[in-house]
């Protein structure tokens, strides 16, 4: 009998509840527009061929870079890179200097390639051109050119990355009797936005 009184008050309670009427009030929110990524990177890694009065050597390379990219809603964004290299020739014969801007494309897809957890990976690959100025015994104009491909990480959902990627210069330059042949480097870098994409814009 306990039972039966205690089901009947269960039932009359969720009815009197179901006639109640629930109001719902939904705040929007907006939230700053990311346009642009900012991009800091370290170039080095494996050293480049240079040949020098015929005679060819592995010089060790290293060098630093900044970039934009866009964001627009397809996976294929404009890059602008500014970057200064330098090739250490061997046996105390100097250094070369560079200092290259370049402008290309980018593929960096807006969902992961590969997800794991709260870590989501991204393929991502392009191609640079454009040309700048070279220093060894004289200041020479030279153009430029790279391809690169390599993944870039991140957690979450954090907009912050960080990336690697294979870079590979199919230009060498002809510095009279020195001249760095095409090769490759291995790029490590960071990627951010201007601001939090979760501030507010009032």
């Amino acid at each position: 009998m306990r039972s039966l009184i205690v089901i009947l008050v269960c039932l009359f309670s969720t009815q009197a509840h179901a006639d109640e009427d629930i109001t719902i009030r939904v705040i929007e929110q907006k939230y700053a527009t990311v346009w642009t990524f900012f991009q800091m990177s370290f170039d080095g890694i494996l050293k480049r061929e240079v040949e020098i009065d015929g005679e060819t050597f592995q010089a060790q390379q290293w060098g630093g870079g900044l970039a934009m990219m866009s964001t627009r809603r397809g996976d294929m964004q404009t890059r602008f890179r500014m970057e200064g290299r330098q090739v250490v020739l061997p046996e105390n014969q100097g250094k070369v200097n560079y200092l290259i801007w370049q402008l290309g494309a980018q593929y960096y897809p807006r969902k992961p390639t590969i997800r794991l957890g709260s870590l989501s990976t991204r393929l991502t690959f392009g191609g640079l051109g454009g040309g700048g100025f070279c220093a060894f015994n004289d200041y020479y104009i030279v153009p430029n050119m790279e391809f690169n491909a390599g993944f870039s990480f991140t957690t979450g959902n954090e907009l912050s990355s960080v990336y690697a990627l294979a870079v590979y210069r199919p230009l060498g330059e002809s510095l009279g009797d020195t001249i760095p042949q095409p090769g490759w480097s291995i790029r490590l870098g960071i990627q951010f936005p201007p601001a939090p994409s979760t501030v507010p814009v009032n």
